[in-house]
């Protein structure tokens, strides 16, 4: 018996435009979280926020750069590559993707290390200032 056997005529076009929008929709939900991490890479614009936030964190414009082309290479891969037409090439793709991935998460545990290690050195910076002085007590 042939796969999709019993279901009605058009079911594979049914199937592939449901595909096609669940992948863009996958890719566009990872192309919106990119372009929010290339701008939130550039640093705070106000005086304001947590000094926490600040510091230099070249690898987050890459890591955005990296989620933008897994976005993309994920709805290329999804759409266009077929891996019973060209097998080698679909291995090879998706293991660069997963590649990228693999990069992603290095780079999200070199942030969290440097975030830790600023959040450290802030409480350090607090302790070694009189209860006074703690932030947050603005009151006169």
């Amino acid at each position: 018996m042939q796969a999709g056997a019993g279901r009605g005529p058009g079911w594979r076009e049914m199937e592939s435009a449901r595909q096609l929008i669940l992948s863009g929709a996958i890719s566009t939900v990872g192309l919106v979280c990119a372009v929010w991490l290339w701008r939130q890479a550039a640093g705070p614009k106000s005086a304001s926020r947590n000094e926490l936030l600040r510091g230099d964190r070249p690898w987050r414009r890459l890591g955005a750069a990296l989620v933008a082309l897994v976005a993309v290479a994920f709805f290329a891969g999804t759409n266009f590559l077929k891996p019973d037409r060209a097998p080698r090439a679909y291995i090879a793709f998706w293991c660069v993707v997963l590649v990228l991935i693999v990069w992603m998460c290095i780079l999200a545990l070199v942030d969290a290390r440097y975030t830790i290690r600023m959040g450290v050195q802030q409480l350090r910076r607090q302790a070694g200032r009189g209860p006074d002085d703690a932030v947050g007590d603005d009151e006169e």
